[in-house]
């Protein structure tokens, strides 16, 4: 069978000729957004055995999400829709870029922090990611998601608290407003309880640097930090290994929330185990999409119908933390990975699309331990 890729753009970098910026009062330019009439956003799913939902009201703080690449091309950016509840004249390679970002990212990772947290996920004209190495289409990109963080700021209560999350091109955005923004503004410090900076190998040495008043996270219930890790199989391929930098780069244990080396074992009751999806294409139940799904350039009628736990044998589960090649965990089989399962024969064990599902619960766990924390020492000064 022919294997569909990403394609690269056949022109040159034109930015008089990029698409229209999204408008950020528009609905319909957010994949999940507080109180609107948007359809049933991916975001708040919870897996059948979790807890009861929990209603956007009685979440104590707001999070802005920033999702990773999921645009294959040609164009350097994608499109974002304009009318306000359709598609509109959007290019396919947008439309499926849209469905994706619902059914991988936005059910498997903005979902855990749906307990504790009003969620704000912007679409933005992400790059392509055959071009994540073109600073001007990467721009264009980043120029959103700073807009969009502005109207977060301005439509959250004043002086409200937050939570910041990404994941991949997501978290190399995130890492910008860091830096450009966050660190400089000592009021925003103080309200930003944790940074969750995934999938992004943010340099280490850019802390005390880039980075002046903002540290990396070092406890489970640390505030005004940054945590990040990324997660890798112990046995990787020629490619996988060409995908990590050789230096230190931000790698938090997920589990302990700090730099521990320890090798943490399946069958320790403090990995609270991950998640997966149920999933359908046009109303029939599949496991995950395969390669040419996945890749096309063409919606496919495949949607994120629900979550459920992974069951990953705790026996045969490990992790232990490298500071540069990552959160390292043993092969894992593909009944139990999430949406990219397909994609791992040719990137063997690099388990970027698993960041957050491997430990979801752990992260949706560690929220509300950090946003409970917050609230205790406000109690403290009064």
């Amino acid at each position: 069978m022919l294997l569909r890729s990403p394609n690269y753009p056949l022109h040159r970098f034109d930015k008089s000729n990029m698409p229209v910026p999204p408008t950020y009062s528009i609905p319909s330019s957010w994949y999940s957004q507080p109180y609107t009439f948007l359809p049933f956003p991916e975001s708040e799913l919870i897996p059948s055995t979790s807890d009861t939902f929990v209603p956007e009201k009685e979440r104590r703080v707001d999070c802005f999400f920033l999702h990773p690449t999921s645009f294959w091309g040609p164009q350097w950016n994608q499109e974002i829709e304009e009318s306000l509840w359709s598609p509109g004249d959007q290019t396919e390679e947008s439309k499926s870029s849209v469905e994706i970002t619902k059914y991988w990212t936005q059910a498997t990772q903005a979902s855990a922090f749906n307990e504790t947290c009003r969620i704000w996920s912007p679409k933005y004209r992400q790059c392509t990611i055959v071009g994540l190495d073109n600073e001007s289409a990467m721009g264009v990109a980043y120029s959103d998601c700073e807009r969009a963080f502005h109207y977060f700021l301005q439509h959250i209560e004043p002086n409200a608290p937050f939570v910041l999350a990404s994941h991949s091109q997501g978290s190399y955005h995130m890492g910008m407003m860091l830096e450009k923004i966050i660190d400089k503004n000592p009021a925003l410090v103080n309200r930003m309880i944790c940074c969750y900076l995934v999938g992004g190998r943010y340099p280490l040495k850019a802390f005390g640097t880039r980075l002046q008043h903002i540290r990396p996270g070092t406890s489970p219930t640390q505030l005004r930090c940054v945590v990040g890790w990324d997660t890798v199989a112990k046995d990787i391929n020629f490619a996988t290994q060409a995908m990590i930098p050789p230096f230190e780069t931000l790698q938090v244990n997920p589990v302990t929330w700090d730099m521990t080396t320890d090798e943490i074992s399946g069958t320790d009751s403090r990995w609270k185990g991950g998640i997966t999806t149920v999933m359908e294409k046009n109303g029939v139940r599949i496991k995950t999409p395969n390669w040419n799904d996945f890749f096309a350039n063409t919606t496919t009628n495949i949607k994120t119908v629900g979550l459920v736990d992974a069951n990953i044998p705790r026996e045969e589960f490990s992790l232990q933390r490298n500071s540069i090649t990552g959160i390292v965990v043993p092969t894992i089989a593909r009944e139990h990975l999430g949406p990219c399962a397909d994609c791992y024969w040719l990137l063997q064990g690099w388990y970027h699309c698993e960041d957050f599902g491997l430990f979801w619960y752990n992260v949706r766990t560690n929220v509300k331990e950090r946003v409970d924390e917050y609230f205790n020492q406000q109690s403290s000064k009064l």
